[in-house]
């Protein structure tokens, strides 16, 4: 994964933030910045799914499911062997794919079964997964096969020049878009709803590649974010909805996905930093000063922490949004109950031994 400054490290600041340098992520430890980006797209997937009509959906539909393979390319591991790479993808993501899938599948089935709603039919497409697997619980499990596959694609194109990387990615995304009929999306397990993915995944591998030169991320980024919201304002460009291979406006609406996912990492890094060495503690003048300063260093674990439970929130707020809606609740009330129990129950299964089957992540010790 990403990497960041150790808790309790040293408070000197860092050359890159003097010089305003982008400092390229490293290998080893989590990146505490990118890891409170995680929990903020999260949810926004979460709030996709209450309001997913009207004036919010261009502001959320626009980015919240790219920027996460976006992440997976700014992120990823060059020199990696396709094995190990494969292995870890499993673990991190099919495994508990399949374990939520027979968990909320079994609940699905006994719910269902007595108004005949789940049908022969209905459990064949569960089964095949990605579009097919409509309806609460499954509305969100196509993205984990989606970025798995993508990743596993994406493995033999890293190998390659950055301009290659970029024709066939942008090749897939055409392949699986506009060919009519879209035949792409019968491939089971979202297979074919992986191939758009890649292209984020390689605008995320350029940002890494060029982070290091970038001078001044936060401004860069900043203006990233302030450019694509105009263009969303302005009806320029319409949201993606990359489970139905919608790529919105053409062309426009995948460059305006990259531009904000791009924003959001660069101003995550750039204001919240690597982790809690940012924070320099013995600047605080008195003991109240300092103890504010020691709460604000302990936030980096705290975004690492949510950021672990995410993958459980993506599996399991779809049931809680369908129970909290049945009450008639407001949306905002159902968004405020449904990110506290699904993250909730995230938190309490990183605290239980043997449970990466259901998180992707090692439990705390």
């Amino acid at each position: 994964m990403s990497s960041g400054c150790r808790a309790g490290g040293t408070s000197e600041i860092p050359q890159s933030r003097l010089d305003g340098a982008a400092r390229p992520v490293q290998h080893g430890a989590r990146s505490a910045s990118l890891d409170a980006l995680r929990v903020f797209a999260m949810l926004a997937v979460v709030a996709g799914h209450i309001w997913v009509h009207g004036a919010a959906r261009p502001f959320l539909y626009s980015w919240h499911v790219p920027i996460f393979f976006v992440l997976s390319g700014y992120l990823w591991k060059q020199g990696r062997p396709f094995n190990t790479e494969v292995k870890n993808r499993f673990d991190s993501l099919l495994l508990p794919y399949f374990a939520w899938l027979l968990i909320l599948g079994s609940i699905a089935s006994w719910s269902e079964s007595s108004d005949g709603r789940f049908t022969p039919t209905r459990f064949l497409h569960i089964l095949w997964g990605g579009d097919f697997a409509t309806g609460s619980p499954f509305w969100a499990m196509w993205f984990v096969t989606a970025l798995f596959f993508a990743a596993v694609v994406y493995w033999p194109i890293s190998q390659l020049p950055l301009p290659w990387q970029w024709a066939i990615a942008a090749a897939l995304l055409v392949v699986a878009v506009y060919i009519p009929e879209q035949p792409v999306r019968f491939l089971p397990l979202s297979l074919g709803l992986a191939f758009p993915g890649i292209v984020f995944i390689v605008a995320g591998q350029t940002l890494r590649h060029f982070s290091a030169t970038l001078r001044f991320p936060t401004v860069v980024g900043g203006g990233l974010l302030a450019v694509s919201f105009a263009v969303i304002v302005l009806r320029w460009s319409e949201p993606l909805d990359l489970k139905r291979l919608d790529v919105g406006t053409p062309i426009a609406s995948v460059a305006l996905a990259i531009a904000l996912s791009v924003g959001f990492i660069l101003v995550a890094q750039g204001l919240l930093g690597d982790g809690p060495a940012r924070i320099d503690v013995r600047a605080a003048a008195g003991a109240g000063r300092a103890h504010v300063g020691g709460v604000i260093g302990r936030l980096p674990r705290v975004a690492t922490a949510l950021a672990k439970a995410s993958l459980t929130v993506l599996f399991i707020h779809p049931a809680v949004i369908t129970v909290v809606q049945s009450l008639g609740l407001s949306r905002p009330l159902v968004f405020v109950i449904t990110i506290g129990t699904a993250w909730a129950i995230g938190l309490l299964l990183l605290r239980i031994p043997h449970s990466r089957t259901l998180t992707g992540v090692k439990p705390a010790r």
